[in-house]
């Protein structure tokens, strides 16, 4: 407006030096300048702008700021609409001068309207995480984007009870960079850490084979067949033929991690045994005489670990909290008895003998002596000789023997021990003279209480008065024990 008044007033003074020049002119003159000033106001007053906006034409307006002002009710309507407090809106547009009249311009209602049909992008400020240069998330904010690494790194960490987070390290280089990006880009807290441990596809190709099997490819690189028709959507995994290139996709950590703990830890520590001479004890016999315990110590660990994977292990420290309490073992000292048979049998059990060697039984000779308990007396079974148990038979009827044991004393002697109730040696074991082995019964063919005692000589009965001198019906005998 400024020009426009100078050029007017330029204008002016030269018209008035030309009246007083030449008064026949006056009119003409004074004429000529009334059409130059209008023409000039007119020319201002239809200076206007051709605004566009992605391609298409939003605007005609003399002032600017009327676009300002549309693009600011875009951008607060988009923030409200997606719930954002600073919607930004690419606001690059062209501009052509252009003249037009007022009923050409186009108001700020019009303009609003017009942006939204040429297709807006809303953006906004985020930053973006990149991991060795690639991009992997945008989140809302530097705080939501440090806060989302250090959770994913967070979760590949495991820390138990007494444990101990030392130190916790990502092996790439992360970058957090701010930038305007679109709406959609950008996720929220949760929908960033999403992205960061959900690792990444390296995808590989692979050519089929012969003798290929759609198990063996997806087991030997730790896929499902399933994941592997997820890479092949447009592959017929049950048609395939050799030469056939498929993908063979596996995830890959986006974020390795490396961390180290320290861990107390209880370990035992072991008790010592000590042994005592015990006189009571035949020679090689070992009996405990009290247990030993267990002491516990406490140990410091310090574990590195690499993706989840323990790596290395250090021993940095230790103390004994509770001392161990050492075994003691009485060994015995007491010389062993004397096995050997000495060809001289003792009476094996106490009683009266009520039937001798040579009886008539009408179906059979009896073959030993029984002796009977009588009232009151004991009814252990005690060995002839020593010698070495070489059968046992316990349980059944045992062609009328119930249950017994032979002793075999050497030199082709062995002694039998018949209808006994219990029987208290092993077959291979050494008893000595007068040791008992049982206690009588009445298993087997019997009518009562008795031992029925028999001396074989190569597997023959024989007499067993033969070994004794004195037997006699009726006869009241007493066991001799060791």
């Amino acid at each position: 407006m400024e020009n426009l008044q100078t050029n007017i007033k330029k204008a002016a003074k030269k018209s008035l030096r030309y009246l007083t020049d030449n008064r026949k002119q006056a009119i003409t003159a004074l004429f000529a300048v009334i059409l130059v000033f209008a023409f000039m106001i007119i020319s201002y007053s239809t200076h206007a702008y051709s605004v566009y906006y992605n391609g298409s034409r939003i605007a005609v307006v003399r002032n600017l700021q009327d676009v300002t002002k549309s693009f600011n009710i875009v951008e607060n309507e988009l923030g409200r609409n997606y719930r954002q407090d600073s919607i930004l809106v690419d606001s690059s547009i062209t501009l052509e001068y252009q003249k037009a009249a007022a009923k050409e311009l186009t108001n700020i209602s019009d303009i609003t309207e017009n942006i939204y049909t040429a297709g807006i992008k809303p953006c906004v400020k985020g930053t973006s995480i990149l991991v060795d240069g690639t991009l992997i998330a945008t989140a809302k904010s530097q705080k939501d984007a440090k806060e989302a690494v250090e959770a994913a790194k967070m979760k590949q960490i495991v820390i138990g009870n007494n444990e101990e987070l030392i130190s916790a390290e990502v092996n790439e280089k992360v970058d957090f960079k701010d930038e305007i990006v679109e709406v959609s880009q950008v996720q929220d807290f949760e929908g960033t850490l999403t992205l960061l441990t959900a690792g990444m596809d390296t995808g590989e190709d692979y050519q089929i084979k012969k003798n290929d099997t759609i198990w063996d490819i997806a087991v030997n690189r730790g896929m499902s067949i399933e994941a592997l028709g997820n890479a092949n959507p447009n592959v017929d995994l049950e048609s395939l033929s050799v030469g056939q290139t498929i993908k063979i996709s596996e995830k890959e950590a986006i974020l390795s991690v490396t961390y180290q703990k320290k861990a107390l830890e209880s370990e035992g520590i072991p008790f010592q045994t000590t042994f005592v001479n015990d006189s009571t004890l035949y020679t090689g016999e070992k009996k405990v005489k009290s247990p030993g315990i267990e002491g516990i110590k406490e140990k410091t660990m310090l574990y590195t670990f690499l993706d989840g994977k323990k790596v290395s292990e250090e021993r940095t420290a230790e103390r004994v909290i509770k001392e161990p309490v050492n075994e003691v073992v009485s060994v015995g000292t007491k010389p062993l008895p004397v096995f050997q048979p000495t060809g001289k049998f003792v009476m094996p059990a106490t009683g009266r003998i009520t039937a001798l060697y040579g009886d008539d039984r009408g179906d059979h000779m009896h073959t030993g002596i029984d002796i009977v308990q009588w009232a009151g007396s004991p009814t252990g079974v005690y060995a002839a000789d020593g010698g070495q148990v070489i059968k046992v038979v316990i349980g059944g009827y045992n062609g009328g023997r119930g249950n017994y044991l032979e002793i075999s004393h050497g030199n082709g002697i062995s002694t039998m021990y018949l209808h006994m109730n219990t029987i208290s040696v092993k077959t291979g074991q050494s008893v000595d003279k007068g040791q008992q082995i049982g206690i009588m019964g009445n298993t087997g063919r019997s009518y009562g209480v008795h031992l029925h005692f028999e001396v074989h000589k190569n597997g023959i009965a024989v007499n067993p008065n033969n070994y004794f001198g004195y037997i006699r019906d009726n006869l009241s005998v007493r066991a001799k024990q060791n």
